[in-house]
């Protein structure tokens, strides 16, 4: 049986869209290659990867005897995960309160508040750090658009779970040796 992944990343994502979604009222959508150009303004996200926090991971066995046989321990893998969500916003307008930038920097705001601040620890996501917001204005098809990305690390548990069993015997064997070394005993044992 495949291993699941330690990360239900649709709850992360949802989590993350909402946090978004909630600071800017504007159309958010996780970003995909082959998606067509949307109407202004929009806000896209990016993961752009995950990585290991600690070298090792932390293991937890619990005993619970009501578990079938062979399953009565149950081990739990914890490990911390560092990932990287880049938010890039576009609009037509560099007017107050319409630019990439000014979308981009109540998004940021709203992270120092309790409830987005709770709303993603809920889902198991900690904010880490958030990269300064960065100028992305171009113009595309001859019209000029403003832009704005910015990149915020998470951090977030892993855990997977496997159940096994207890050793149902122990084997003990010895010998016991005069001085001379020849053999007096030779003992086995199932205990």
């Amino acid at each position: 049986m495949p291993i699941q992944s330690p990360i239900t990343w649709s709850t992360v994502e949802n989590a993350i869209y909402d946090w978004v979604y909630t600071a800017t009222g504007r159309t958010v959508d996780w970003s995909t290659e082959d998606r067509p150009e949307r109407a202004y303004p929009y806000i896209t996200l990016k993961s752009l990867g995950v990585e290991t926090v600690a070298p090792t991971a932390e293991v937890l066995d619990k005993t619970n005897l009501a578990n079938p046989s062979g399953q009565e321990i149950v081990r739990t893998v914890a490990r911390d995960y560092e990932f990287t969500v880049s938010v890039q916003c576009r609009t037509s307008s560099d007017a107050p309160g319409a630019s990439a930038r000014y979308y981009l920097m109540a998004a940021l705001a709203a992270l120092d508040l309790p409830a987005r601040r709770t709303a993603l620890r809920t889902a198991g996501v900690m904010v880490v750090e958030a990269e300064p917001i960065l100028d992305l204005d171009l113009a595309i098809n001859q019209e000029w658009t403003s832009g704005a990305s910015m990149d915020i690390r998470f951090r977030i548990l892993g855990t997977i779970t496997e159940k096994t069993g207890y050793i149902e015997t122990i084997g003990v064997e010895g010998t016991f040796k005069d001085v001379d070394d020849s053999t007096i005993v030779t003992y086995t044992e199932d205990i």
